[in-house]
């Protein structure tokens, strides 16, 4: 049971930034949803939202989002997305686990140009980097020591850079799904996210309304093919985070917000 509520904290943190998300490929062009232009995007440097992951109404542990500051990288100006996730001090004790994702995003283009996670869990460590080159057809994939090359000449996102991409769609239910090109597990996805509904909830952090959007995904270890997540963000231009929840076979768990900077 220990190594479950760990899984459940790693994974949630994994929703928020889209690793380990795959979905079918769509037999149908995609949808043209309407992007903002780069000075009205939905969030900006300094922006963070911090949660809390629970499991049958108890704390497994942390997670959070964050835009920490504006960088250049490779002659681009980039926003710096971070994603983390631990498990707290009591479940420390079964199964500590730490999880961080990073991202370098094209602030004028919208794409990746650079992701890495770093996953501790007990005594084990697993780490990934990948380098986006579009105007060289070129990612270079590295897991652990090991380093591969993939011929790719689109502009993608990696699978943080895909949850604030998505945040700067026009989400209804009249241009659902929207469909994210996402690059991850060697090779380029099509991530479907279907709009469901709209509801007024509340969570720590206070009372808000919300759209609700359902990624298709498939899922891998013990979450594949059974059950589904959704995600709730802000019904207004923000789309600021605000619940995730997803059922399984052996429960259910959610990351409610709890507190979010600037505000």
């Amino acid at each position: 049971l220990s190594v479950f509520f760990a899984a459940v904290l790693c994974y949630v943190s994994l929703a928020f930034s889209w690793a380990h998300v795959f979905a079918q490929l769509s037999s149908k062009p995609a949808p043209s949803p309407i992007r903002p232009s780069t000075n009205n995007l939905p969030f900006a440097a300094g922006e963070s939202y911090f949660f809390v992951v629970t499991y049958a109404g108890f704390s497994v542990g942390r997670a959070s989002l964050q835009v920490i500051g504006k960088d250049d990288f490779n002659g681009r100006k980039v926003l710096h997305f971070i994603s983390a996730a631990r498990t707290n001090r009591f479940f420390d004790l079964f199964y500590k686990l730490r999880n961080r994702v990073e991202s370098l995003w094209d602030e004028q283009a919208h794409y990746s140009l650079y992701y890495s996670t770093y996953q501790e869990e007990v005594d084990e460590i697993r780490t990934k980097e990948i380098r986006f080159y579009p105007e060289k057809e070129l990612v270079i994939y590295k897991r652990g020591d090991v380093e591969e090359r993939f011929n790719l000449s689109k502009r993608v996102q990696d699978t943080l850079s895909a949850f604030y991409f998505l945040r700067t769609m026009s989400l209804d239910e009249r241009n659902s799904p929207v469909i994210i090109e996402t690059f991850d597990s060697r090779r380029l996805w099509q991530v479907k996210v279907f709009v469901i509904g709209r509801e007024v909830v509340e969570v720590p952090a206070g009372v808000f309304n919300t759209i609700i959007v359902k990624p298709e995904l498939d899922y891998e270890g013990i979450f594949k093919h059974k059950g589904d997540i959704y995600i709730w963000l802000t019904d207004d231009q923000k789309r600021m985070p605000i619940k995730v929840k997803s059922k399984i076979k052996i429960g259910s768990f959610e990351a409610l917000l709890e507190r979010y900077e600037p505000k």
